[in-house]
């Protein structure tokens, strides 16, 4: 684990790696990854809960921290990706969110070998996190615009907060390691600083969202709306409502209501 040479900092260090399992218990003991995005958000959490717990055995920017760091980068690319594919109605966006769940793995794995998996992949780790900003800001735009209830209620707005924090202090502190700051001891002290604070708000904002998600059965994909409820029941036709009811006499004790 990074060492920043104050107590205090390093306790928060340690609380800010191991509280991703606090919103994976929330969502197991209220049985609330019924719901699709909520699913993978507990993945993610138990995923990087994982992985910090690894670093308590393994040197900091050794060979296996980097391989690790590799396939979290992608591993979280690929399942933020699925939890904003869930709601992202728009047409235009499901298309987009496609297009990249088959693009960007393939792309990453492959530079990842071609650079060797268990060296530091800077500009892997910034195209991944450049494409996780884009997308998770356009989703936020569109939350705002279809979401005309109060928007703090609502679990998947804390969850795109949260990334859209954590990937844009990324983006900044890597730019500005490259053009703004001097990048000595000091400055890399205050980065990984920087980013386990925003780690730490990404996930307390997880812990909000897992919090606010509700138990219930998992509704069948498609039938979810923008703010996590049914949609209004459809009006059958005759000719479905004479289907229904001939199924029902054929299969005993069959029922539509599901």
């Amino acid at each position: 684990m990074f060492d920043t040479g104050n107590l205090y900092f390093n306790i928060f260090i340690h609380i800010s790696a191991y509280l991703p399992i606090v919103p994976f218990l929330i969502i197991l003991i209220r049985q609330s990854y019924t719901q699709v995005h909520i699913n993978y958000l507990m993945i993610v959490s138990l995923v990087t809960f994982m992985y910090n717990i690894l670093l308590n055995f393994i040197p900091f920017y050794s060979e296996p921290f980097h391989l690790l760091r590799n396939v979290l980068g992608v591993t979280e690319l690929v399942f933020i990706l699925l939890i904003i594919q869930t709601h992202f109605n728009s047409e235009w966006g499901r298309q987009m969110l496609i297009v990249l769940l088959l693009f960007v793995p393939i792309m990453s794995i492959t530079f990842m070998l071609i650079n060797t998996p268990n060296q530091l992949n800077t500009t892997l780790l910034t195209i991944d996190s450049f494409i996780i900003f884009i997308v998770a800001i356009l989703f936020l735009n569109h939350l705002l615009q279809h979401y005309h209830k109060n928007i703090t209620g609502y679990n998947l707005f804390w969850i795109t907060a949260g990334i859209c924090l954590y990937f844009g202090c990324y983006l900044v502190l890597n730019m500005g390691r490259k053009f703004i700051f001097k990048y000595d001891d000091k400055d890399y002290k205050i980065m990984w600083m920087v980013m386990y604070a925003a780690n730490f708000i990404k996930f307390a904002f997880f812990v909000i969202a897992a919090i606010l998600s509700k138990p219930g059965f998992m509704q069948p994909y498609g039938e979810e709306t923008i703010q996590g409820e049914t949609g209004p029941v459809r009006e059958k036709d005759p000719d479905e409502k004479k289907a229904d009811t001939n199924l029902a006499t054929i299969i005993p004790g069959y029922s539509s209501n599901y």
